[in-house]
């Protein structure tokens, strides 16, 4: 921090005054000289919610009050290049931060009105994104209009909770939640956004200022809009750790709502899309219907593995240097087949974990898949990393736990062969199929409310069995627990405490993503 006394009297004045025949009759004035201090070196505040305090300690040499009238303050922010604001005129400044993302000087100025002195001070301050790192959680609010929320968790600070993030999106009213997540900080600006999927369609929101339209669809990457726009229904990569890194840093893949699944590089030129990929080589105009579920490996995407629900298979897409999808070669010794004519069997439920058994590191993938001939259910679990990608097992359901074909939500840990699931009953109950060891048991959460998400942490403590559940009633609302669980013996949950103040303030919860640090 600088500190400048200036005389604003003029140089020209002075010396003209030397020269003037001296009359003998003077009258003396005592320069006041003023000392700023209190002023840190820096700042930092949160855009559009946080304010900018400053209160500096001002000592005048004659002893007189800083904060009389004779005094003016302006306090200006400077950007080189940029722009110039006064963003305040009192001693103590006090300013919420409406200037864009960036870091600022900051200067005060202070002139006596009387004598024309100037004293300055200098700083500066850098206005942040609340909204740069934690969790985003979308669902409805009592009216059954859709709401994101945020739980801001900045490191070195107190987690803050916001709890309508679209309040000033310009979206619509919006209805059916069903995913918000934040596309990672790797690839070029263009293509880092906030995605809002609702039955009323998919919206992507800037990731800075949280400013959409209705426009802002998935028309802004199609070489060719459609009319209406496409909707994502699921996009590959996500964000794999806190710090905000993906699993591919160079190319994305999507599910639309046309049941087609689209691919592309991601780079600082953005991402244009066009073609669907879920054809083969000998045939690149015949679509084959893909499910909304894509599985790859959480920590390293070298591909997806996707399913066609008209022929009931799994094939595999690589890269986007190709135009076209692969039919995986089955292995009569295999575990399970990739194609499942002649199995009876179909995909109810797909998830990517971080379970690495069967020497794959970057995660395996698990399906649920149901047969109606005999009621039976088997898990797969794979490996979808790698050309081609690798099976690891076939579990087949106890009926016990049949369950799990219509459980309302699901959620593979990955450190231990459970299966949490909420049935028809609303309960949550756990099946771990750990051959010759299996068995489904109900599982108490300290809370009878009804459940509205479940999704194990993969992201802040991607290593441990973090498990999230929301529950919510009109009279309380919404909660939002953090669980942990037991190594050994039959699964409990321990709830952690870092949401347990928000407890009744989140609305009804159907989804949660962690947006990292950019």
């Amino acid at each position: 921090m600088k500190r400048i006394c200036i005389p604003a009297t003029l140089l020209l004045a002075a010396a003209i005054a030397c020269n003037n025949e001296d009359l003998g009759n003077y009258n003396y004035r005592e320069i006041v000289e003023m000392t700023i201090d209190g002023i840190e070196d820096s700042y930092s505040v949160m855009m559009d919610v946080g304010f900018l305090d400053i209160n500096p300690t001002i000592t005048l040499s004659d002893g007189g009050d800083p904060d009389d009238p004779r005094y003016a303050y302006l306090w200006i922010s400077e950007k080189l290049l940029g722009r110039v604001d006064t963003i305040g005129r009192q001693r103590a400044l006090h300013w919420q931060a409406s200037l864009p993302i960036d870091l600022y000087n900051l200067r005060l100025r202070v002139v006596d009105k009387e004598t024309g002195m100037l004293w300055k001070a200098a700083t500066t301050f850098n206005v942040a994104s609340y909204h740069g790192r934690g969790l985003l959680l979308v669902g409805e609010d009592p009216a059954g209009k859709v709401r994101v929320q945020f739980l801001a968790m900045l490191a070195g600070q107190d987690t803050l909770f916001y709890p309508d993030l679209l309040a000033n999106s310009n979206l619509p009213d919006l209805r059916g939640p069903r995913d918000v997540f934040h596309t990672g900080n790797t690839g070029g600006s263009d293509t880092r956004r906030i995605w809002l999927l609702t039955d009323d369609g998919s919206y992507w929101i800037d990731r800075y200022s949280l400013r959409s339209s209705a426009e802002n669809t998935l028309n802004s990457w199609m070489l060719t809009p459609r009319t209406p726009p496409l909707n994502i229904i699921n996009m590959a990569p996500r964000v794999k750790q806190s710090n905000g890194d993906t699993g591919q840093n160079s190319h994305r893949f999507f599910v639309a709502d046309d049941a087609n699944l689209y691919a592309n590089w991601v780079s600082i030129y953005g991402a244009i899309y066009e073609f669907p990929v879920n054809c083969l080589a000998n045939d690149l105009f015949t679509y084959f219907p893909a499910s909304p579920h894509l599985f790859y490996s959480l920590n390293s995407l070298s591909g997806v593995v996707w399913y066609d629900t008209r022929n009931e298979r799994f094939l595999v897409y690589v890269s986007p240097t190709n135009n076209n999808s692969v039919a995986l070669v089955d292995d009569p010794a295999d575990p399970f087949p990739w194609n499942q004519e002649g199995t009876g069997r179909t995909l109810v439920y797909g998830e990517n974990t971080r379970d690495i058994e069967g020497s794959s590191p970057n995660g395996n993938s698990f399906a649920i898949m149901h047969s109606d001939a005999g009621d039976a259910t088997y898990i797969y679990k794979f490996y979808a990393n790698g050309n081609p990608p690798k099976k690891r097992a076939c579990y087949a359901v106890i009926p016990e736990a049949r369950g799990i074909d219509n459980a309302r939500l699901r959620a593979f840990a990955s450190n231990r062969p459970l299966l949490f699931f909420v049935a028809a009953d609303g309960k949550l109950y756990c099946y771990d199929y750990n051959p010759g060891n299996e068995s489904v048991y109900r599982v108490n959460t300290g809370n009878d409310d009804p459940i509205t998400m479940l999704e194990f942490d993969r992201e802040v403590n991607p290593t441990a069995d973090h498990l999230y559940v929301a529950t919510y009633n009109p009279a309380a609302g919404g909660t939002l627990t953090k669980y942990s669980i037991n190594t050994i013996g039959q699964a409990t949950l321990t709830p952690l405490p870092d949401f347990k103040k928000w407890a009744g303030q989140f609305v009804k919860i159907v989804n949660v993503s962690w947006r990292g640090s950019e």
